[in-house]
């Protein structure tokens, strides 16, 4: 049986011809990637190995990484093969987060429920309707045996901490914490903790990260005030600038979407609230479906703005969301639909290029970027 997309088949049996504008623009993409192979290749022994890296990225085996000064890099602690190891983030033979070091340090043989149990931290709290610890196996133990940083935003008692530093054993802790008094615990005093108001949109982009070494985040948990406002504008700073491509964003605590316009919460009155307005924390993330799917209906469609382009997934759990940022492996897939004429919307009439310029096309154009400095240097030198 044909799938939904699939051309239909003609009277003979046989599938009909693919269309020429299509072979064309594969044979152009072809003839660019000769092009740019010469190119590398030019460079020597140093292209060889650029050569091999641009591959390994290209192909997706290892994502572009934010290096936060506006460049993109591969490096950071990260491998540019695929690791032979055995580990918790391996999956039938596939190693779900290649990019980032195998961790050599022993694992605790604890689970993250029996961690849960030890340290107690609020966010595991079944009472409080938190206990996170039912769905963060299945986003976070591929982490376990990694190298990689994480940011937690809202450090409470510290315990918390305690319990992310058993659990992830390699991962260069950071927290994010308004309340001073909170810096002061056992927790907060093991791991480097920046005071900051994560509501502050130009905190974020300068001081927050010139203090964290430009974010490269890998894991960000939002554990913070959990107003609108500061859940979203820690999204939309953090997601694009302090969070590494292939990385995980969470967002906990999305209860308050559903509390009464004007609820205290923590000193200040919750300013939206209740399923039937259209403008909370939940409501909003539940249109990034659509964002995700945007080539379907509309290239340039976007929820809170640019950012959202770089989502590649959108997942919800009870009082909590989380999200995956895109890897280069999901530019191809940035091309508008092959059937623009059986859509309804604006992608019906969008062309090739409906990107260009945005957000997803400046990420994607990341390893062009790097091919370009490292030949500067070679050139300069």
């Amino acid at each position: 049986m044909n799938s939904p997309g699939s051309p239909a088949a003609t009277p003979s049996g046989k599938k009909k011809p693919k269309s020429t504008k299509f072979g064309f623009l594969r044979n152009l993409w072809a003839f660019s990637a000769f092009v740019g192979g010469y190119f590398v290749g030019s460079l020597g022994s140093e292209g060889k190995a650029l050569q091999d890296m641009v591959s390994q990225v290209a192909g997706g085996a290892v994502p572009v990484v934010n290096t936060g000064d506006g460049s993109d890099d591969t490096s950071a602690g990260r491998s540019l093969s695929i690791p032979s190891s055995t580990s918790n983030s391996v999956r039938q033979g596939v190693d779900l987060l290649p990019w980032l070091k195998d961790c050599e340090k022993p694992q605790s043989p604890r689970t993250l429920q029996e961690m849960a149990a030890v340290y107690k931290p609020s966010k595991f709290y079944a009472y409080l309707h938190t206990n996170f610890d039912r769905f963060y196996p299945q986003y976070m133990e591929k982490y376990r045996t990694k190298h990689f940083r994480m940011l937690e935003i809202g450090l409470d008692t510290g315990q918390g901490s305690l319990l992310w530093e058993e659990y992830f054993p390699c991962a260069k802790l950071v927290g994010l914490e308004y309340n001073v008094g909170n810096t002061k615990n056992e927790g907060a005093s093991k791991i480097q903790t920046i005071v900051g108001d994560q509501g502050n949109a130009e905190f974020l982009k300068t001081s927050f990260l010139e203090q964290s070494e430009g974010g490269n985040f890998d894991l960000i948990v939002d554990d913070g005030g959990h107003h609108y406002e500061q859940q979203r504008t820690s999204y939309e700073v953090l997601f694009e600038k302090a969070l590494n491509p292939g990385g995980l964003y969470v967002m906990e605590d999305i209860e308050t979407s559903y509390w009464k316009k004007g609820t205290g919460l923590y000193g200040s009155p919750v300013t939206r609230g209740g399923l039937a307005e259209p403008a909370t924390i939940i409501n909003q993330f539940k249109q990034l479906v659509d964002v995700v799917n945007k080539k379907f209906h509309d290239n340039t469609y976007t929820v809170f703005g640019p950012v959202d382009q770089l989502v590649s997934t959108v997942g919800f759990g009870s009082n909590v969301i989380f999200l995956e940022k895109k890897t280069r492996e999901h530019c191809w897939n940035e091309r508008p639909y092959v059937w623009p004429d059986r859509l309804v919307g604006p992608a019906n009439q969008q062309p090739l290029d409906a990107n260009k310029g945005s957000m997803i096309d400046k990420f994607c154009q990341g390893i062009n970027m790097y091919v370009r400095d490292n030949k500067n240097k070679r050139h300069s030198g």
